[in-house]
């Protein structure tokens, strides 16, 4: 969602899964235990986000002493998204046989191993393949956490539930910026991956101790293995088939390729861009990049908080639509502000993520719930995220390819406005897609109220 995007499927899973009972942990009461499950599974997976986008805030430092070009440096952003995106599929089909607190415990340590290596590297060819090795390990985390929260919360409990998760991947990656940030400004770029490999080892070892697969486990009795009906992902096949859904799916998965072609690259550059075109320190330029998932938290919650007030009256065009050709438009103006208006420069990140994240959220999980029913949400949601993760890596290769080869000729601001704008052509090409889908919903709902007017005048008859 982690964001690298970012929550795939937190809320089709926690709804597919059957309720679990909810006894008193460690003496305290059901509702006492939840809480401190839903802050420790906060805190999981907002700590995967410090070993997986800490490159962002280094990659100018690592640039200058290392000798690394743009292109290089994409690359390095496009393979952790390739196998990340990889492991989504693998993993989830772990996370739902094997113990999700036992592979969340191997995806961090190994995440912190890999970082701890990293730090030790001066070769483009190692940092390439750990950090590819890293998109792998990183995977075992959504997966896990939302197979746990599918454990500890019941029905009732569980979109609370999802929306505050949703928050970790945003916050955790801002977090991260700021922690690399200041960590290559103070005491080089190597520090920003060898510190937080320590603080993954060490959430490694609360997830060992205070974290259990599900409530059943604190009383001391073993947990019942997940039967195949009860699965976060059931299969493609027991899904409702209707007309046109195919083609709806395939459009809202290429919808989902060029939103992250433009969501993720302005994740994953905008720390360098502030740093390069602004003039500023890697810490500071963190710091502001830090206003992104910010608006990133603000919006999703709102959007959480206003569908819930007027459940099935926002539709489409107001969560999705709308919001992105904002965004697209804040993409080709944005490159202008840091030299004519800095002060501005903070709003314009502020709300640039706060009109970015719901959208995103909303097309990997709540989308394909619709298109394609209960049953086959999960499978629908890992298509899209995979998809998504097509047009990520994409874009960090892309993004760094075009930088080398026109900032010589025009400048390093010329460049960027270049590529800021290849970021909204995708974004504006996703609000297209999307716009068709919804008018293909609203001609099967109407036929479906048409089809349902008839049945009952002919049971009239």
């Amino acid at each position: 969602m982690d964001s690298e995007n970012r929550p795939e499927t937190t809320e089709n899973a926690l709804r597919a899964s059957p309720e679990p009972a909810a006894p008193a942990s460690n003496g305290g009461t059901g509702s006492q235990s939840r809480k401190v499950v839903l802050s420790l599974l906060w805190i999981i997976y907002a700590t995967h986000y410090l070993c997986r986008v800490n490159l962002a805030a280094a990659q100018k430092s690592l640039s200058a002493d290392r000798g690394l070009s743009k292109q290089q440096l994409g690359g390095l952003l496009s393979l952790l998204k390739i196998f990340y995106g990889s492991g989504q599929f693998i993993n989830g089909h772990l996370a739902d046989r094997l113990s999700p607190r036992r592979l969340i415990i191997l995806g961090l340590t190994a995440s912190g191993i890999i970082n701890l290596l990293f730090a030790h590297q001066d070769r483009y060819g190692w940092f390439a393949v750990l950090w590819a090795a890293n998109g792998y390990f990183q995977a075992f985390g959504w997966t896990s956490v939302v197979r746990l929260a599918a454990n500890w919360f019941p029905p009732r409990l569980r979109e609370a539930a999802s929306g505050i998760l949703g928050t970790s991947y945003v916050l955790g990656s801002g977090l991260s910026w700021l922690l690399a940030g200041w960590l290559t400004e103070t005491f080089g770029w190597r520090y920003a991956f060898w510190s937080p490999a320590w603080i993954c080892f060490f959430v490694a070892g609360l997830v060992l101790v205070y974290v259990r697969d599900n409530p059943g486990q604190t009383n001391g009795r073993a947990s019942a293995p997940v039967a195949p009906t009860d699965a976060c992902c059931p299969p493609v096949e027991h899904s409702r088939h209707r007309a046109g859904m195919g083609l709806a799916l395939g459009c809202l998965a290429v919808a989902q390729t060029c939103l992250l072609f433009g969501y993720h690259g302005l994740l994953d550059w905008t720390p360098h861009y502030l740093a390069e075109v602004g003039r500023i320190s890697a810490g500071s330029a963190a710091g502001r990049a830090f206003l992104l998932p910010l608006g990133g938290a603000i919006g999703c919650l709102a959007l959480a908080v206003i569908s819930r007030r007027h459940p099935g009256k926002m539709g489409l065009y107001r969560t999705i639509v709308g919001p992105l050709v904002v965004f697209a438009l804040l993409l080709v103006v944005f490159p202008a502000v840091p030299q004519r208006v800095p002060a501005a420069v903070p709003a314009g990140l502020l709300v640039m993520g706060s009109v970015s994240s719901p959208p995103a959220s909303v097309m990997a999980c709540a989308l394909p719930a619709d298109l394609c029913g209960t049953e086959a949400a999960g499978r629908a949601a890992g298509l899209i995220d995979a998809s998504g993760y097509v047009g990520s890596a994409l874009s960090g290769w892309l993004s760094g390819k075009v930088l080398d080869r026109l900032t010589p000729r025009y400048g390093p601001e010329a460049a960027w406005a270049f590529v800021w704008r290849m970021w909204a052509g995708g974004v504006l090409v996703a609000a297209g897609l999307i716009t068709l889908i919804a008018r293909w919903m609203a001609r099967a709902e109407r036929g479906a109220r048409d089809e349902g007017r008839g049945a009952s005048d002919g049971g009239a008859d």
